[in-house]
């Protein structure tokens, strides 16, 4: 049949009255040859062979191609397809169609909409009544208009010019009401429209086509894949006037400049604090009536920034660059919500609103584009741990694609927190490819999100101590970085003679004090690095993951004046560090599973008291090895079920060298005793053994 895939069609399937005069043809041959077979007495296989021979010489489709171009030429094959499609007419253009003035329900093809259209865009059409409320509907002539039928076409054939110049508007509207039907639009030209249009990716293809004035918008989803590297920065150190705790926060790529909205006490009142794009430094902190500061965005075309203070239901508040005028603004569409989430668009000039799970996307002057519905609610890919504590919370938009984020928590107490980042893809109502990646510790809640040039920054905290995790697009061949979710600790680096903070991943910012350092990080496996010497006490409890606290490769010790404390620890690795202590413990264990001390000298203020260098208590399992004592009460203790195993240790001017008290257990192997009272201790309740041998 033809036209199967109209309009590539095989035409010559139309032509069977050629192929049938040809076998007429043929026929003919075969009586004239007849006649001489009477004549000449020819044998029957040389007639069957004159037959086959005629047809073989005979190229069949060479003439068939040969006679529809005939018939193309003449207009002949048009009318043949036209009445074939039920059309009893075919136009050069869509213009002469209606100079003819053909009745409602006359079908025609138009080879083109416009004379002078360079591209021949052949497309069936169907008269019918004119209706404005119609967008499939193209105006034909007086009250007329028509209707296209293809399954793929192009704006030109609904009105569209295509010139950049000639307002396209109405055309590419129409396109997308076709695109509603599961109609393919092909943009392929440069359109002029004075509006952006949001239409379905999934039937609108633009990727030939240009927009000078407004664009064409569809949604994207996430599909990139992305390497996390972290930082941590603590904003009271910063800065000693900012209190709150941080809600949302935007990235300036005009100033260089973060912006953050801190939420305090009171229930008004915030703080936005201005922070270098290096993450290094507060240049501002004002007071504002931010309320909750749930989300904020910066529009860089009108050098404004737009807050989600969760106040009024419906109101957004716009600043001016310098936050010297605020503007509360209503969006009608939420007069039921909160608005939660507001979202900048730069590429498209537009913003993205979030209130009681619904969208509403803006144009630059907030005429409503669009307004739809994402569902929030349990269960959700977004909020997928019913029963644990999961909250949203702010949004961005990554190069087209609108994203909103969540904090998860899996278990119960806050355990192994995790934040998601869902895209919203708002034509089809639901979330696209979502990423999730661990929080910090334990404590953290994920709150905003900024997009610095091609990377998404996601800020969690407790309180004004903030972590980032920053996720930088995956190039062909780039290595992974260092990954807090990975197996292997994350290394740190701790210098406590530095009067600045840093983020303590590289020795250029290191954190200045071993206990926040700890503090911040031990909800993972973390091998620290000391720069300098330790100056103050710590205390570490609950770790559940390696504690390794060791020496930079740039000094062969440190030195400490500080106590150091676990409790309740699974796993802690102490390396390389002279302990210089008067009157007190060095380090004290407490239901500790493993602890090595290695190539640590300790050094004390007295033989007489009840000082223990080293104790290890309460089940401890305790491992020392190359380590030195001198001027000791008692080195190293073991006690009430504890167990420690001392290892080619020196103990030097001790009175007790190793002990074991009520219920521990020691062993000495290997080392050496100068000048101590009692090398090896125990009470009636513990055990003792030097170089393998009961004492």
């Amino acid at each position: 049949m033809a036209f199967e895939q109209f309009p590539y069609s095989n035409f010559h399937d139309l032509n069977l009255d050629w192929i049938l005069k040809e076998i007429k043809k043929a026929t003919n041959e075969l009586s004239n040859m007849t006649d001489t077979i009477n004549g000449f007495g020819v044998t029957l296989t040389e007639a069957i062979n004159y037959i086959n021979n005629y047809f073989d010489n005979l190229n069949v489709q060479d003439e068939i191609n040969n006679k529809l171009q005939d018939m193309a030429d003449s207009g002949e094959l048009a009318n043949i397809v036209a009445q074939y499609m039920k059309a009893p007419f075919c136009y050069n253009s869509y213009e002469e169609a209606a100079a003819d003035k053909l009745a409602i329900g006359a079908r025609f093809i138009a080879r083109s909409f416009y004379k002078n259209q360079v591209l021949i865009l052949p497309a069936m059409y169907i008269v019918l009544s004119a209706n404005n409320s119609n967008k499939l509907l193209i105006p034909f002539y007086d009250n007329l208009a028509t209707r296209c039928d293809n399954t793929t076409i192009y704006p030109e054939q609904l009105g569209a010019v295509g010139d950049g110049v000639t307002d396209d508007t109405n055309a590419i509207v129409s396109a997308y009401t076709y695109s509603t039907l599961k109609i393919n639009i092909l943009y392929t030209q440069s359109y002029n429209i004075s509006s952006n249009i949001i239409v379905n990716k999934t039937y609108n293809d633009i990727s030939s086509a240009t927009f000078p004035n407004k664009k064409i918008i569809y949604e994207h989803d996430l599909q990139t894949n992305f390497n996390p590297s972290y930082y941590r920065i603590d904003l009271a150190k910063l800065n000693t006037s900012i209190t709150g705790k941080l809600q949302s926060w935007c990235y300036n790529k005009q100033s260089n400049i973060f912006q953050i909205c801190m939420a305090g006490d009171d229930s008004i009142n915030g703080q936005i604090v201005t922070l270098s794009g290096d993450l290094s430094t507060v240049t501002s902190v004002r007071s504002l009536a931010i309320y909750h500061g749930n989300d904020i965005t910066f529009n860089p075309n009108k050098y404004i920034y737009v807050i989600a203070p969760m106040h009024t239901n419906g109101e957004i508040l716009i600043c001016n660059g310098n936050f010297s005028t605020i503007t509360s603004k209503i969006l009608p569409e939420f007069a039921d919500y909160q608005v939660s989430r507001v979202s900048y668009d730069e590429d498209n000039n537009i913003y993205y609103v979030q209130a009681g799970g619904y969208t509403g996307i803006y144009d630059n002057n907030w005429n409503l584009l669009k307004y739809t519905t994402v569902k929030i609610a349990y269960p959700s890919k977004i909020l997928p741990y019913q029963g644990n504590y999961n909250n949203t919370q702010s949004g961005c938009v990554y190069k087209g694609c609108y994203l909103i984020g969540a904090s998860l928590y899996q278990g119960n107490n806050l355990t192994y927190p995790s934040f998601r980042l869902a895209p919203v893809m708002w034509q089809s109502n639901k979330f696209g490819n979502i990423l999730e990646y661990p929080l910090f510790n334990k404590w953290d809640e994920m709150e905003g999100i900024a997009v610095a040039n091609d990377d998404i920054l996601v800020a969690s905290s407790v309180g004004t101590l903030i972590s980032i995790t920053r996720l930088t697009p995956v190039a062909a061949g780039q290595p992974m970085r260092q990954n807090v979710n990975a197996n292997s600790p994350l290394e740190l680096w701790v210098d406590e003679s530095k009067t600045t903070c840093g983020d303590g991943l590289s020795k250029e910012k290191p954190y200045n004090s071993l206990q926040e350092a700890i503090d911040t990080y031990n909800g993972r496996p973390i091998h620290i690095y000391l720069l300098s010497n330790v100056k103050n006490n710590i205390k570490v409890v609950a770790a559940p993951y390696l504690v390794y606290i060791d020496v930079d490769s740039s000094k062969s010790t440190v030195n400490s004046t500080g106590s150091f404390t676990f409790d309740f620890c699974n796993l802690v690795i102490i390396k390389k560090i002279n302990f210089n202590i008067n009157n007190a413990t060095a380090i004290y264990t407490d239901y500790v599973s493993n602890i090595y001390i290695n190539e640590c000298n300790f050094t004390g203020n007295t033989t007489s008291g009840s000082i223990r260098m080293v104790d290890a208590t309460s089940g401890t399992i305790m491992n020392i090895n190359g380590c030195k004592f001198t001027n000791c009460f008692t080195a190293v203790r073991s006690s009430t079920s504890s167990e420690v195993i001392a290892g080619q240790c020196t103990f030097t001017t001790c009175n007790r060298g190793a002990s074991a008290t009520y219920g521990g257990v020691i062993h000495a192997n290997g080392c050496t005793f100068n000048s101590v009272t009692t090398e090896v201790y125990k009470d009636s309740n513990s055990a003792a053994f030097k170089n393998g041998t009961t004492v």
